[in-house]
């Protein structure tokens, strides 16, 4: 939901900018070729849902009345979302400019690079039972402490879209695509999953590669001809279905990296 408000914030700015370029005349555009450079926080999130089942209580049947042994564990329902730490992001890119000297916004295009890591987190479950067997408990609430890192290397294609204004502020919108490969190591303490016999510490050791695509707001101010400073939202995800043993999920589509970083961009 918040990157959805960021996005149609830039949404907002445009629609703002654009009548005014059109009253009052543009700043002169940069047209050509570019390389930037960006840096700045990194967020990711993820939620996953799935029922599984329980087992019955077992009981010392030698005796009479028989003995409980072992208490049952109800079938579940679980929620569990993972937040890992504010980690960093950075990247590079060269693309292209097209200038239109009669439109109100250019066309730009671009290969890009981008770096993210998060360390350590935490996941938070919430267990809600679908039967009540006799003589069996049930799990509520739970958080896991995650330890180890997050490595995300993005290789992305990008078509943006760059508002003139009468300032030297220019609002930009974009979208990419691209490939990704994620690197995840460390284990989670996951008591609960010990108690049902899944051991404990649970290890993750992964390499995996997927298809990604992102969402771009952002904002630049021109500190002279062919030099920019920019600010900007990514909203990242990735497109792919894979069994992820860090995320606990088979639908890597829907964890969510989201950053803000602020960068400069040169003309040639």
């Amino acid at each position: 939901m918040k990157s959805l408000r960021a996005f149609l914030l830039g949404v907002a700015v445009f629609s703002l900018c654009a009548p005014l370029a059109q009253a009052q005349g543009y700043v002169e555009s940069d047209g050509g070729l570019y390389w930037s450079a960006r840096g700045g926080l990194s967020q990711v999130r993820n939620l996953a849902v799935w029922s599984w089942a329980g087992y019955d209580a077992e009981y010392d049947e030698t005796v009479n009345p028989p003995v409980l042994i072992e208490p049952g564990l109800n079938d579940h329902i679980e929620y569990r979302s993972l937040e890992l730490d504010y980690g960093y992001v950075v990247g590079a890119a060269i693309g292209y400019t097209l200038d239109y000297p009669d439109s109100v916004a250019d066309l730009r295009f671009e290969l890009e690079g981008i770096y993210r890591k998060n360390d350590d987190g935490q996941i938070n479950s919430q267990w809600w039972p679908t039967s009540d067997n006799p003589d069996s408990i049930s799990l509520y609430y739970e958080t896991v402490p995650v330890i180890g890192s997050l490595e995300v290397r993005s290789a992305m294609f990008n078509v943006l879209v760059d508002f003139r204004t009468p300032t030297r502020i220019v609002p930009y919108l974009g979208v990419g695509a691209g490939l990704s490969q994620i690197v995840a190591e460390g284990y989670t303490l996951d008591l609960n999953r010990f108690v049902v016999g899944e051991g404990y510490p649970q290890y993750f050791d992964e390499e995996i590669y997927a298809l990604s695509w992102q969402a771009i707001a952002g904002v630049g101010y021109k500190l002279s001809p062919g030099a920019m400073l920019t600010l900007e939202f990514r909203y990242f995800r990735l497109a792919a279905d894979r069994w992820s043993e860090l995320f606990q999920t088979d639908e890597l589509r829907d964890i969510t990296f989201e950053d803000w970083s602020m960068g400069v961009r040169f003309t040639f």
